[in-house]
């Protein structure tokens, strides 16, 4: 049965594993591929731009007799249409979805507006699985076939999707994983919560101050020849303390891979001030244990003879992996999630989140604890706290704790953050409310 991979926790570990090991055979023998692949559509609904990802599409689909077509050939307008609209169209007529798109959450809605399966090619800040995929294959070719076994995620990690993919992918993989970020570029709590609770793995926090002699010690982070090994977004962090010295030093004797994460455009996160977007984001020098280029080649930098061919000689066989995973697997033993949802009820609050940018989007959120209640956006993941809920019967809104909430049936359910938001979908308070802060203009 197709399945879709929305998100890098989408793939258990051991098929992530499997996914690497299959693309070395299909590197030598593509007949297993092509037997599957062989008069599929693949469409690449890609409102931002990623030509080399395009390019590698291509080939891998050309390689095994399936068919790649963008969305501008199926759609005529694209990339005009809106995401619902470009979804529905396609999903008409092709067997598999790539989607990337400046919203969190636009790939799982573009999931729900279609049959086919969808690979997740980037959606806005939230996650980037196709590139984080291709980005550890090439690790592990770099290190001989070897998993790292410590990597430190480093600068803007809260707005950086691929740090968020790699955060989830390096878990998977059994490595100990460092986050470092910059002043004002922490992770999103519910991204490593969400990595821990599925994984089983949780990333190990450090200090910006920390990564400033991280740095300082390696002296591995290159932006541009004859300028100091200085990260921008580091710059006038205070010096670390002495414990922080030992833990930075610590956590360098076991690292294996090193990936600065800076603001791009393209990932929809603010730029910070006076911060410009580099193209070409800091290099890791070609010695020792720090090599990895996740982004393409620092300006100026022409590749070595054969690179080129080394690394599409890796990814093309992957991506025709990726593409057989989505249409001719199920998914691992996923527990069923209990979810919620309603047009008329709680917002999510996250304002570049597909759902509250696209009226066709349909709220859903997962429950993701009952005691106090928390409810989790099913598209961008942000956790949202509803304090009023409702019957869609009666049209009477109650504070959460009351008695009557719990006699509402569940399928009638409708949750808000607050009690004003209840009165703009048309509910009225209950005549019990009472005239603290759950009080409405009605009670």
């Amino acid at each position: 049965m197709p399945r879709s991979l929305l998100s890098m926790t989408d793939l258990a570990p051991e098929e992530l594993g499997g996914l690497f090991r299959r693309s070395e055979d299909a590197a030598g023998d593509p007949l297993e591929i092509r037997k599957l692949l062989s008069g599929r559509l693949v469409a690449g609904l890609f409102w931002q731009p990623a030509p080399r990802l395009e390019a590698a599409l291509r080939a891998a689909c050309a390689r095994s007799g399936a068919t790649y077509a963008s969305g501008r050939e199926i759609l005529g307008g694209f990339p005009e249409a809106d995401l619902v609209e470009g979804a529905e169209a396609a999903g008409a007529y092709a067997d598999l979805l790539l989607v990337r798109h400046p919203l969190e959450g636009a790939a799982r809605a573009a999931a729900a507006a279609t049959e086919v399966p969808v690979l997740n090619a980037g959606d806005g800040t939230r996650e980037d699985p196709v590139r984080a995929i291709l980005a550890l294959r090439g690790l592990a070719a770099r290190r001989g076939e070897k998993a790292p076994r410590a990597a430190a995620l480093c600068g803007d990690l809260r707005n950086n999707r691929l740090a968020h993919s790699l955060a989830a992918g390096l878990s998977s993989l059994g490595a100990t994983v460092l986050l470092v970020p910059a002043r004002g570029g922490e992770m999103p709590e519910h991204r490593i919560s969400g990595i821990a609770g599925l994984l089983g793995r949780q990333p190990v926090r450090f200090a910006a101050r920390s990564l400033k002699s991280i740095l300082d010690m390696v002296d591995t982070v290159v932006l541009e020849p004859g300028r100091s090994y200085q990260h921008p977004l580091f710059s006038g962090l205070p010096d670390a303390g002495e414990e922080d010295l030992r833990r930075a030093r610590s956590a360098m004797e076991s690292l294996d891979l090193l990936f600065v994460a800076t603001p791009r455009a393209e990932d929809g996160g603010p730029l910070p001030a006076g911060a410009r977007e580099d193209p070409a984001h800091p290099w890791l020098r070609d010695e020792g244990r720090f090599v990895f280029r996740p982004f393409g080649r620092a300006a100026g930098r022409a590749p070595a003879p054969g690179e080129l061919r080394g690394e599409a000689a890796r990814e093309i066989p992957l991506l025709a992996e990726l593409l057989v995973l989505a249409l001719g697997s199920a998914s691992a033993g996923v527990p069923a999630e209990e979810t919620t949802g309603s047009a008329e009820g709680i917002r999510c609050g996250n304002l570049r989140c597909a759902a509250r940018r696209d009226a066709r989007v349909a709220p859903l959120y997962l429950v993701a604890r009952r005691d106090p209640l928390v409810l989790e956006c099913r598209y961008c993941g942000v956790p949202v706290r509803p304090r009023f809920a409702g019957s869609r019967v009666e049209r009477r809104y109650h504070p959460l704790s009351s008695a009557d909430v719990r006699r509402v049936h569940g399928g009638n359910l409708v949750y808000f953050a607050t009690w004003q938001e209840a009165e703009q979908a048309g509910f009225l308070a209950a005549k019990r409310a009472g005239s603290g802060d759950g009080e409405g203009s009605g009670a």
